[in-house]
Formats: structure tokens, sequence, C-alpha cells
């Protein structure tokens, strides 16, 4: 699995929403139903989210605010900042048991909380750590996610 993929522990794809991956058949409705309230939110269209099957950050203005909507649900991004408390807990419900990985997702968590501080505007701030993470991801190692 790639580097890039890192960003979707940040709920971008894989995670949407903090401990629910899309992979369990149980939790799949609820994943449906943040996508759809996300897609409608942003007024996304499938052409703004080509990125995300990629694995790609994406490079429109409703893509990348659907990312935002994702990190928000996820617990990621609350009133317009960056959570380190919210990335923590994810990173924990899927590194609790490698101390090493959870190590490196917390200097991920770390070095992307100074990075986006200033940052005010949801989509920007979605946009921006996502590159972080992809960023310090390969900075420290971190080459997978959870469940890849």
């Amino acid at each position: 699995m790639s580097v890039m993929q890192a960003v979707m522990l940040l709920g971008c794809a894989c995670v949407l929403m903090g401990g629910i991956r899309a992979d369990e058949a149980e939790n799949r409705e609820r994943v449906q139903q943040i996508y759809a309230k996300c897609m409608s939110e942003t007024q996304a269209e499938d052409k703004d989210l080509e990125g995300f099957r990629k694995m790609q950050i994406p490079d429109s203005e409703k893509g990348k605010c659907m990312m935002a909507c994702l990190m928000k649900e996820a617990g990621i991004i609350e009133n317009t900042k960056f959570s380190k408390e919210g990335a923590e807990r994810l990173a924990q419900r899927y590194y609790a048991d490698n101390e090493e990985n959870m190590t490196k997702a917390r200097s991920i968590i770390d070095s992307c909380d100074a990075y986006v501080s200033e940052e005010t505007e949801e989509c920007s701030l979605a946009t921006k750590l996502a590159f972080c993470v992809v960023e310090e991801a390969q900075k420290v190692g971190l080459s997978s996610v959870p469940g890849g």
C-alpha cells in the first residue's frame, strides 16, 4: 500500500468516521450515510471525487470540501481546527497493538498540528492536513494504513 494512502487514516476514504471501516459489513450502512451526507453538504459530483477513487488528495474545491466533511465526521476537524485529540483517538483504534506505529502516528499528528495551526478555512485545512500526513508518513516510515 502506498504512502499516499496514509492520508486515509485521517478519514478521507478508508476511515470515514472514528473507528468505522467500510469493509466491516455492519458499518457499511453508516459509512454510506456519512458519505451521502457529505456529498449533499458539499454538492460534490462524481468528477469531484476522482481523487478519492484513486486514493489521492482531491484537487477540485468540492472534492477538498468533501474531504473536510469526512474529516469532521471522523472527529479530526472540530470547530474549523485540527483536533489532535480526535486524530489520536482514531490512531489509537488502529495502532494500539503496535507501539512502533502508534509512536509514528503521534509524530505525524504533532507535526501536522503545528503545520495547520493557522488555517481557519475547513476545505483548505483538510487539504493542508492531507498533504502534511502524506509527507510526514514518508519521513517517519509509516507506509501502510490499518486494514491495508
